[in-house]
Protein backbone atom coordinates (compact mmCIF):
# COMPACT_ATOMS: atom_id res chain seq x y z
CA UNK A 1 0.00 0.00 0.00
CA UNK A 2 1.48 3.48 -1.00
CA UNK A 3 0.21 7.11 0.40
CA UNK A 4 1.25 8.81 -3.02
CA UNK A 5 -1.11 5.78 -4.59
CA UNK A 6 -3.66 7.08 -2.66
CA UNK A 7 -3.33 10.96 -2.69
CA UNK A 8 -3.46 10.44 -6.90
CA UNK A 9 -6.15 8.10 -6.54
CA UNK A 10 -8.11 11.29 -4.48
CA UNK A 11 -5.89 14.11 -6.93
CA UNK A 12 -4.82 15.55 -3.68
CA UNK A 13 -1.67 17.21 -4.61
CA UNK A 14 -1.38 19.72 -1.29
CA UNK A 15 0.67 20.09 1.84
CA UNK A 16 1.14 16.46 3.73
CA UNK A 17 1.30 17.68 7.56
CA UNK A 18 -1.17 16.58 10.26
CA UNK A 19 -3.30 20.02 10.53
CA UNK A 20 -7.01 21.06 10.62
CA UNK A 21 -6.39 22.41 6.95
CA UNK A 22 -5.01 19.06 5.76
CA UNK A 23 -7.56 16.97 7.23
CA UNK A 24 -10.17 19.69 5.79
CA UNK A 25 -8.83 19.55 1.91
CA UNK A 26 -8.42 15.42 2.45
CA UNK A 27 -11.77 14.58 3.63
CA UNK A 28 -12.96 16.71 0.65
CA UNK A 29 -10.66 15.35 -2.34
CA UNK A 30 -11.88 11.70 -1.04
CA UNK A 31 -15.85 12.67 -1.08
CA UNK A 32 -15.70 14.04 -4.25
CA UNK A 33 -13.63 11.34 -5.91
CA UNK A 34 -14.36 8.15 -4.42
CA UNK A 35 -18.25 7.08 -4.29
CA UNK A 36 -19.77 5.75 -1.28
CA UNK A 37 -21.76 2.98 -2.64
CA UNK A 38 -22.96 -0.93 -2.61
CA UNK A 39 -22.78 -1.71 -5.97
CA UNK A 40 -20.51 -4.95 -5.36
CA UNK A 41 -23.40 -6.29 -3.41
CA UNK A 42 -25.44 -6.47 -6.75
CA UNK A 43 -23.95 -8.94 -9.06
CA UNK A 44 -20.48 -9.35 -7.98
CA UNK A 45 -20.83 -12.67 -5.55
CA UNK A 46 -18.05 -11.59 -4.20
CA UNK A 47 -17.99 -11.55 0.10
CA UNK A 48 -16.81 -8.17 1.45
CA UNK A 49 -13.76 -8.45 3.86
CA UNK A 50 -12.41 -6.13 5.97
CA UNK A 51 -9.22 -6.31 5.42
CA UNK A 52 -7.18 -3.07 4.08
CA UNK A 53 -4.98 -4.63 1.64
CA UNK A 54 -8.05 -5.97 -0.16
CA UNK A 55 -10.09 -2.77 0.53
CA UNK A 56 -7.05 -0.88 -0.81
CA UNK A 57 -6.89 -3.00 -3.95
CA UNK A 58 -10.51 -2.15 -4.62
CA UNK A 59 -10.92 1.70 -3.39
CA UNK A 60 -6.99 2.53 -4.85
CA UNK A 61 -6.25 0.16 -7.81
CA UNK A 62 -9.79 -0.82 -8.99
CA UNK A 63 -10.36 2.91 -8.24
CA UNK A 64 -14.13 1.96 -7.74
CA UNK A 65 -15.81 2.49 -4.11
CA UNK A 66 -16.72 0.99 -0.83
CA UNK A 67 -19.25 1.16 2.47
CA UNK A 68 -18.24 3.70 5.34
CA UNK A 69 -16.82 0.36 6.70
CA UNK A 70 -14.62 0.45 3.62
CA UNK A 71 -14.11 3.86 3.00
CA UNK A 72 -13.48 5.03 6.74
CA UNK A 73 -11.24 2.00 7.53
CA UNK A 74 -9.00 3.45 4.24
CA UNK A 75 -8.75 6.78 5.19
CA UNK A 76 -8.00 6.04 8.86
CA UNK A 77 -5.02 3.97 7.19
CA UNK A 78 -4.07 7.23 5.31
CA UNK A 79 -4.30 9.55 8.33
CA UNK A 80 -2.32 7.53 10.24
CA UNK A 81 0.50 7.19 7.46
CA UNK A 82 0.55 11.07 7.72
CA UNK A 83 1.04 11.33 10.98
CA UNK A 84 -2.64 12.37 12.49
CA UNK A 85 -3.88 10.87 15.72
CA UNK A 86 -7.17 8.93 14.67
CA UNK A 87 -9.21 6.86 16.73
CA UNK A 88 -11.81 4.37 15.15
CA UNK A 89 -15.07 4.82 16.77
CA UNK A 90 -18.07 2.21 16.70
CA UNK A 91 -21.01 4.24 15.77
CA UNK A 92 -24.62 3.33 14.85
CA UNK A 93 -27.06 5.05 12.11
CA UNK A 94 -29.90 7.57 12.96
CA UNK A 95 -30.80 7.77 9.51
CA UNK A 96 -34.76 7.13 9.61
CA UNK A 97 -34.70 4.57 6.66
CA UNK A 98 -32.76 2.44 8.78
CA UNK A 99 -34.92 3.20 11.76
CA UNK A 100 -37.02 0.26 11.16
CA UNK A 101 -34.66 -1.98 9.95
CA UNK A 102 -32.78 -2.74 13.12
CA UNK A 103 -31.97 -6.27 14.13
CA UNK A 104 -32.16 -7.54 17.25
CA UNK A 105 -29.19 -7.96 17.74
CA UNK A 106 -28.05 -4.24 16.90
CA UNK A 107 -25.69 -4.98 14.02
CA UNK A 108 -27.92 -3.79 11.02
CA UNK A 109 -27.45 -0.14 11.12
CA UNK A 110 -23.98 0.00 12.56
CA UNK A 111 -21.55 2.26 11.30
CA UNK A 112 -17.63 2.98 11.51
CA UNK A 113 -16.68 6.74 12.21
CA UNK A 114 -13.06 8.43 12.60
CA UNK A 115 -12.28 11.01 15.31
CA UNK A 116 -8.90 12.82 14.81
CA UNK A 117 -7.61 14.53 17.65
CA UNK A 118 -5.46 17.44 17.47
CA UNK A 119 -3.37 19.47 20.22
CA UNK A 120 -4.82 21.49 23.12
CA UNK A 121 -7.64 18.15 22.91
CA UNK A 122 -9.53 19.64 20.19
CA UNK A 123 -11.38 16.78 18.15
CA UNK A 124 -13.05 16.47 14.84
CA UNK A 125 -15.12 13.96 13.59
CA UNK A 126 -13.62 13.10 9.78
CA UNK A 127 -15.97 10.55 8.18
CA UNK A 128 -15.92 10.29 4.39
CA UNK A 129 -19.21 8.20 3.61
CA UNK A 130 -21.45 10.38 5.67
CA UNK A 131 -19.55 13.75 5.64
CA UNK A 132 -18.16 16.20 3.33
CA UNK A 133 -15.96 17.88 5.93
CA UNK A 134 -14.73 17.56 9.75
CA UNK A 135 -17.02 18.14 12.09
CA UNK A 136 -15.74 20.44 15.48
CA UNK A 137 -17.02 18.18 18.50
CA UNK A 138 -16.72 21.36 20.89
CA UNK A 139 -19.85 23.15 19.43
CA UNK A 140 -23.00 22.84 18.50
CA UNK A 141 -23.61 25.30 16.13
CA UNK A 142 -24.09 24.00 12.52
CA UNK A 143 -20.69 23.78 10.43
CA UNK A 144 -20.05 24.48 7.32
CA UNK A 145 -19.37 21.26 4.56
CA UNK A 146 -18.86 23.13 1.70
CA UNK A 147 -22.10 22.08 -0.24
CA UNK A 148 -24.52 21.86 2.97
CA UNK A 149 -23.97 22.36 6.95
CA UNK A 150 -24.22 19.61 9.25
CA UNK A 151 -23.77 19.70 12.97
CA UNK A 152 -23.05 18.10 16.60
CA UNK A 153 -25.37 17.89 19.38
CA UNK A 154 -25.14 16.11 22.58
CA UNK A 155 -28.14 14.36 23.95
CA UNK A 156 -28.78 11.69 26.53
CA UNK A 157 -30.50 8.54 25.38
CA UNK A 158 -33.68 8.00 27.44
CA UNK A 159 -33.73 4.36 27.35
CA UNK A 160 -29.82 4.01 28.09
CA UNK A 161 -29.63 7.09 30.01
CA UNK A 162 -26.20 7.61 28.64
CA UNK A 163 -24.88 10.87 26.76
CA UNK A 164 -24.25 10.19 22.98
CA UNK A 165 -23.13 12.84 20.04
CA UNK A 166 -25.25 12.83 17.44
CA UNK A 167 -24.30 14.09 13.80
CA UNK A 168 -27.44 15.35 11.97
CA UNK A 169 -26.91 17.32 8.05
CA UNK A 170 -29.52 20.11 6.58
CA UNK A 171 -32.02 18.82 4.84
CA UNK A 172 -33.25 21.78 2.30
CA UNK A 173 -36.73 22.85 1.35
CA UNK A 174 -37.91 24.87 -1.24
CA UNK A 175 -40.10 27.45 1.20
CA UNK A 176 -40.84 30.77 0.17
CA UNK A 177 -38.36 33.46 1.40
CA UNK A 178 -41.33 35.31 3.42
CA UNK A 179 -41.29 32.05 5.81
CA UNK A 180 -37.79 33.07 6.72
CA UNK A 181 -37.78 35.41 9.94
CA UNK A 182 -34.07 35.28 10.40
CA UNK A 183 -31.62 35.58 7.30
CA UNK A 184 -29.06 33.56 8.57
CA UNK A 185 -30.45 32.14 11.63
CA UNK A 186 -30.78 28.42 10.55
CA UNK A 187 -33.20 28.11 13.39
CA UNK A 188 -35.36 31.19 13.02
CA UNK A 189 -36.39 29.35 9.11
CA UNK A 190 -39.45 27.67 9.15
CA UNK A 191 -39.35 24.89 7.07
CA UNK A 192 -35.77 23.74 7.25
CA UNK A 193 -34.97 20.35 9.04
CA UNK A 194 -32.02 18.04 10.28
CA UNK A 195 -31.73 14.66 9.26
CA UNK A 196 -30.04 12.05 11.95
CA UNK A 197 -26.60 10.84 10.00
CA UNK A 198 -25.10 8.33 13.27
CA UNK A 199 -24.64 8.46 16.90
CA UNK A 200 -21.90 7.76 19.19
CA UNK A 201 -20.98 7.82 22.98
CA UNK A 202 -19.45 10.30 24.30
CA UNK A 203 -17.21 8.18 25.87
CA UNK A 204 -16.88 5.95 22.77
CA UNK A 205 -13.37 3.57 23.03
CA UNK A 206 -11.11 3.33 19.98
CA UNK A 207 -11.77 0.26 18.24
CA UNK A 208 -10.38 -1.87 15.86
CA UNK A 209 -10.86 -2.16 12.29
CA UNK A 210 -11.27 -5.86 12.02
CA UNK A 211 -13.98 -5.99 14.89
CA UNK A 212 -16.44 -4.31 12.10
CA UNK A 213 -16.45 -7.80 9.92
CA UNK A 214 -19.17 -8.95 12.12
CA UNK A 215 -21.51 -5.68 11.07
CA UNK A 216 -20.38 -5.91 7.58
CA UNK A 217 -21.37 -9.96 7.88
CA UNK A 218 -25.04 -8.58 9.03
CA UNK A 219 -25.39 -5.48 6.18
CA UNK A 220 -23.99 -8.87 3.48
CA UNK A 221 -26.64 -11.55 5.15
CA UNK A 222 -29.68 -10.35 7.37
CA UNK A 223 -32.47 -9.87 4.60
CA UNK A 224 -33.61 -6.58 6.91
CA UNK A 225 -30.22 -5.09 5.94
CA UNK A 226 -30.93 -1.57 3.99
CA UNK A 227 -27.49 -2.55 1.75
CA UNK A 228 -29.59 -5.77 0.54
CA UNK A 229 -32.62 -3.37 -0.44
CA UNK A 230 -31.20 -0.53 -1.85
CA UNK A 231 -28.33 0.39 -4.23
CA UNK A 232 -26.34 3.77 -4.58
CA UNK A 233 -23.60 5.05 -5.55
CA UNK A 234 -22.83 8.70 -4.39
CA UNK A 235 -20.40 11.42 -4.60
CA UNK A 236 -20.02 15.25 -3.07
CA UNK A 237 -19.85 17.90 -5.48
CA UNK A 238 -18.95 21.82 -5.44
CA UNK A 239 -22.75 22.35 -5.65
CA UNK A 240 -24.62 19.43 -4.21
CA UNK A 241 -24.24 15.20 -4.52
CA UNK A 242 -25.06 13.22 -7.59
CA UNK A 243 -26.50 9.33 -6.88
CA UNK A 244 -27.48 6.75 -8.86
CA UNK A 245 -30.02 4.78 -6.66
CA UNK A 246 -31.05 1.55 -7.68
CA UNK A 247 -31.96 2.41 -11.90
CA UNK A 248 -32.32 6.48 -10.69
CA UNK A 249 -29.92 9.16 -11.49
CA UNK A 250 -30.59 11.95 -8.93
CA UNK A 251 -28.59 15.01 -8.98
CA UNK A 252 -29.14 18.12 -6.23
CA UNK A 253 -27.84 21.86 -6.40
CA UNK A 254 -27.94 23.70 -3.50
CA UNK A 255 -29.27 26.95 -4.17
CA UNK A 256 -28.68 28.53 -0.81
CA UNK A 257 -28.88 27.55 2.70
CA UNK A 258 -32.58 27.04 2.61
CA UNK A 259 -33.27 25.53 -0.72
CA UNK A 260 -32.40 22.84 -3.40
CA UNK A 261 -33.15 21.65 -6.64
CA UNK A 262 -33.52 17.82 -7.71
CA UNK A 263 -33.63 15.97 -10.99
CA UNK A 264 -34.01 12.46 -10.72
CA UNK A 265 -34.18 10.03 -13.84
CA UNK A 266 -34.83 6.38 -14.68
CA UNK A 267 -32.27 4.12 -16.43
CA UNK A 268 -33.58 1.05 -16.98
CA UNK A 269 -31.02 -0.32 -19.68
CA UNK A 270 -27.80 -1.63 -18.45
CA UNK A 271 -25.71 -0.45 -20.84
CA UNK A 272 -26.85 3.21 -19.84
CA UNK A 273 -26.16 2.34 -16.19
CA UNK A 274 -22.61 1.21 -16.78
CA UNK A 275 -22.36 4.49 -18.82
CA UNK A 276 -23.45 6.85 -16.14
CA UNK A 277 -21.13 4.97 -14.09
CA UNK A 278 -18.00 5.84 -16.07
CA UNK A 279 -18.68 9.11 -16.90
CA UNK A 280 -20.41 10.43 -13.91
CA UNK A 281 -18.71 8.87 -10.94
CA UNK A 282 -15.44 7.13 -12.70
CA UNK A 283 -16.06 3.97 -12.06
CA UNK A 284 -15.46 0.74 -14.14
CA UNK A 285 -17.13 -2.30 -12.74
CA UNK A 286 -15.63 -5.87 -13.53
CA UNK A 287 -18.87 -7.48 -12.94
CA UNK A 288 -22.54 -7.67 -13.82
CA UNK A 289 -25.02 -5.83 -12.38
CA UNK A 290 -28.49 -7.00 -10.55
CA UNK A 291 -29.74 -3.85 -9.74
CA UNK A 292 -33.03 -3.56 -7.85
CA UNK A 293 -35.90 -1.28 -9.40
CA UNK A 294 -37.41 0.35 -6.93
CA UNK A 295 -36.12 3.68 -5.46
CA UNK A 296 -35.96 4.83 -1.05
CA UNK A 297 -35.54 8.29 -1.05
CA UNK A 298 -32.29 8.02 1.56
CA UNK A 299 -30.33 10.81 0.09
Amino acid sequence: MDVDDYLARIEYSGPKNPTEEVLKELCWAHVTHVPFYTLDLFGSGERKVVKLESIYRKIITDRVGGMCYELNAMFNWLLKELGFKVNVIRAESTMASNSNRQSSDGLIGGHLTLVVEFPHGKQKIADVSSLALPLDLDTEEPQDQRNTKARVLKKICNEEKNWYFYVEKLSRTVIDVKEIESVGDLKQVKGLEWNGRFRFPLQASNSKIEDFQINIDASQDNENSEFRQISFCVLQTALGMKALICKNYLGKEYVDDYRETKTTKLIPEDEDIISILRKKFGVVLNHKLDLPDHQNNIF
